[in-house]
């Protein structure tokens, strides 16, 4: 074994030469590594289990700042400019994260009453998806209602509304699914971030009680 190791030693020293080289020849390019570091570090956030800490990210970004100061003059900074750049992009996905966190429905309500604005609708196959803003949801406190529901309704239901319009509907909302299976879409997470809490279907067809200011009569 420690012949093998005395063997492997020169080499090893010969690859991680060769490699310091690479690098060097690569310092003009060093700039373009830096969205790719951003990415990982977004990449990161998206990828843990949990929500982290709200100090994990500023926390992150401080410290390697200190480092980069320290070490400015050491043949680490590219690497520190790096683990900067990661944590940068760790820090701007947790507070997008913080920026757009709203209420979101714990419960089912089979029944409930939704009165809101629309804010848009969007057309699919098979169903429309119609996105109701500040809705005032009955039987739910409007600290726990959510900045955004979403209701599945079919082209029928939705046709002659338009964005805009204050509308009523009996509806049953759940809150929003998580992934089909463990590593799939996570749509609990993408409706997250578009301020959505709540989903559902109609009980009955849209009442609109205040056409939008700009709509053509």
């Amino acid at each position: 074994m420690t012949i093998a190791g005395l063997e492997l030693a020169p080499a090893r020293a010969a690859r991680a030469d060769w490699l310091s080289q690479q690098f060097l020849l690569e310092q003009e390019r060093w700039v373009l590594w830096l969205p790719v570091a951003l990415a990982v570090g977004i990449g990161t956030y998206f990828l843990l289990p949990s929500e982290p800490p709200p100090w994990v990210g500023g926390s992150s970004l401080a410290a390697t700042l200190i480092l980069f100061w320290a070490w400015r003059r050491s043949v680490a900074l590219p690497l520190l400019i790096a683990l900067a750049a990661c944590a940068l992009g760790f820090s701007a996905a947790e507070l997008r994260a913080a920026r757009v966190a709203a209420p979101v429905l714990t419960r089912a309500l089979p029944f409930a009453t939704i009165q809101g604005r629309v804010e848009r609708i969007v057309p699919r196959d098979d169903a429309d998806w119609l996105i109701i803003r500040d809705p005032r949801i009955d039987r739910l406190d409007p600290s726990a209602t959510p900045r955004r529901v979403r209701l599945r309704l079919s082209q029928a239901a939705v046709a002659g509304l338009v964005p805009g319009d204050v509308m009523r509907i009996r509806a049953t909302l759940t809150p929003p699914p998580g992934p089909a299976a463990p590593g799939a879409f996570d749509f609990r997470r993408y409706l997250w971030f578009a301020g959505i809490g709540a989903t559902g279907f109609p009980l009955s067809r849209p009442e609109v009680l205040e056409h939008a200011p700009n709509a053509v009569s």
